[in-house]
């Protein structure tokens, strides 16, 4: 095993009842590379990005992380790792403010409440890196599509995770909005993190990329 590599998948497969919907899939990431994941829909995508950020166990197959072998129960597992995953779905409470989507599960805490201006401290620091104007304490519901992805790309930073899994990141942006996501990504990428995206229609901002059938 290459130690250079931050992330490597082989011979990666899952079976479903009556289909296989991943046959003998490898992936190779290292640090700083924004690596795509190429197929039509059906041909497997989603389920590779669920199976390296710990939605689902595949049948057979290895995952490394920097060498060493890894088995995911469920996210949080992966998350511990390192792997983040921002769904296609964004899974935001447009009710709630920025900052308590970003730390929704790791609300800072004060004589038994939340508090708030430490909350919205930690978040101001998250959201300074990605030069966005959004603000700590605006409703998810007041932004637009790109800027909760935004959002939602800040809760996976947040948790400091180094490899950055996006499932099909651009199906809901128009084309100015893509580039701004990509150029975040390129400031990311900076820090030697490390970033797999599910894609179809953003091939033309990629240099690598793994092609899947179905």
């Amino acid at each position: 095993m290459n130690e250079e590599k931050l992330l490597a998948a082989e011979k990666i497969e899952k079976e479903f009842p009556g289909t296989k919907a991943l046959k003998g899939v490898s992936v190779d990431l290292r640090k700083g590379e924004v690596h795509a994941v190429a197929g039509e829909n059906g041909a497997g995508k989603s389920t590779l990005m669920n199976i390296l950020s710990g939605g689902m166990r595949q049948t057979s197959g290895n995952i490394y992380i920097e060498g060493k072998q890894v088995s995911f129960s469920n996210t949080k597992e992966a998350q511990k790792a390192g792997i983040g995953l921002v769904h296609q779905e964004l899974a935001l409470f447009p009710e709630l403010t920025v900052a308590e989507n970003i730390f929704v599960e790791r609300l800072p805490q004060r004589k038994g409440f939340v508090h708030k201006e430490e909350l919205n401290r930690q978040a101001s620091e998250v959201l300074e890196q990605f030069h966005s104007g959004i603000k700590p304490t605006q409703l998810v519901e007041e932004l637009s599509v790109s800027e909760q992805q935004i959002v939602e790309i800040a809760k996976v930073v947040s948790e400091e995770c180094r490899i950055i899994i996006f499932d099909e990141p651009t199906s809901s942006l128009n084309e100015e909005e893509a580039c701004q996501l990509f150029k975040i990504i390129g400031e990311l990428k900076k820090r030697e993190w490390a970033f797999t995206i599910s894609a179809i229609s953003c091939l033309k901002f990629l240099r690598s990329a793994t092609g899947l059938r179905s």
